[in-house]
C-alpha cells in the first residue's frame, strides 16, 4: 500500500522533475528495509511535491538538463577528469 502512495506522490510532481527523478526514487523507496523508512520516504514525497509546485517553477515546463539560471542554453565541452574547457551561448 505504501508503495502505490509513493508512487501516485511521485506522478503528480511535475514532468520534468519525474523524468529526471522519478525512477531513483522509486529505486530507493524499494531498497528501504522498513515500513517506517517507507513511510518516511512518502512523507518526504508530499513534502517535495509541495516544493516543486511552489517553489521551483523552473521544473513545470522546460527541460531541466538544458536550462541555465538565466534560461539561455549554454553548450560546455568537457574532458574526462571533469575539467570545464569553455562554454559558447547557443540559440
Amino acid at each position: 500500500m505504501l508503495r502505490f502512495l509513493y508512487r501516485a506522490a511521485l506522478h503528480v510532481h511535475p514532468p520534468y522533475f519525474r523524468k529526471r527523478f522519478a525512477d531513483e526514487m522509486l529505486a530507493i523507496f524499494d531498497e528501504a528495509q522498513s515500513p517506517l523508512a517507507q513511510a518516511e520516504l512518502l512523507a518526504d514525497a508530499v513534502v517535495s511535491l509541495v516544493r516543486q509546485w511552489t517553489v521551483r517553477p523552473r521544473f513545470w515546463e522546460e527541460s531541466v538538463l538544458g536550462s541555465d539560471p538565466v534560461g539561455s542554453r549554454a553548450e560546455c565541452r568537457v574532458v574526462d577528469d571533469g575539467v570545464r574547457l569553455g562554454a559558447s551561448k547557443i540559440s
